[in-house]
């Protein structure tokens, strides 16, 4: 792990623990590096919070390939699993969510934009579905809309399970576009 990762590393282990109060000073401390170290590799917190964003955001893309290309599955399966893909609790709290919308409005704005973008997998799967009879007919922009509500709840909730309650909600609304 080069020094920039090191440092994103540790601000998320900062931010999992303090919310978005950590100190950069702290990061520097627990790294053993110089304030101004941590500076040639990010501008200061708000840079910080971009570059985890978008790494959060990598990875749940990771996921959804992984599960998309699985042989194993069936295509109803590969639907609901990618709807259910969440990046590991362990690698960012999303209980400090809420924290970051008001403080950082502008990096709320890029998660907000990561969970409205990239759906095409999803897509794609549910019209596979449709089209072999598996889901009920229904508009992609409605399928869109509720699942994408189910996240934004979720993320924006103080539920110390967001991942089971995110399985629940998901599992509920899947169930009712079966075809049985």
């Amino acid at each position: 792990m080069d020094q920039k990762e090191q440092i994103m590393h540790y601000a998320i282990r900062r931010f999992n623990l303090e919310g978005i109060s950590f100190k950069l000073d702290d990061i520097a401390k627990d790294l053993k590096i110089s304030k101004k170290t941590l500076y040639k590799h990010y501008s200061g917190k708000e840079a910080i919070f971009s570059a985890i964003i978008e790494s959060v955001f990598n990875s749940i893309k990771v996921k959804e390939n992984e599960v998309f290309y699985r042989s194993d599955l069936n295509d109803v399966e590969k639907l609901l699993a990618i709807l259910e893909v969440y990046p590991d609790f362990e690698v960012f709290n999303y209980h400090h969510f809420a924290d970051i919308k008001m403080v950082y409005p502008e990096q709320y704005l890029k998660i907000e934009s990561h969970l409205e973008n990239n759906w095409e997998q999803t897509i794609d799967l549910l019209e596979i579905c449709i089209s072999k009879g598996y889901v009920k007919p229904i508009e992609k922009s409605l399928f869109k809309t509720i699942f994408l509500g189910i996240y934004k709840q979720l993320l924006l909730t103080d539920d110390p399970y967001p991942q089971e309650q995110m399985r629940a909600c998901i599992e509920v609304v899947f169930n009712g576009l079966l075809n049985k």
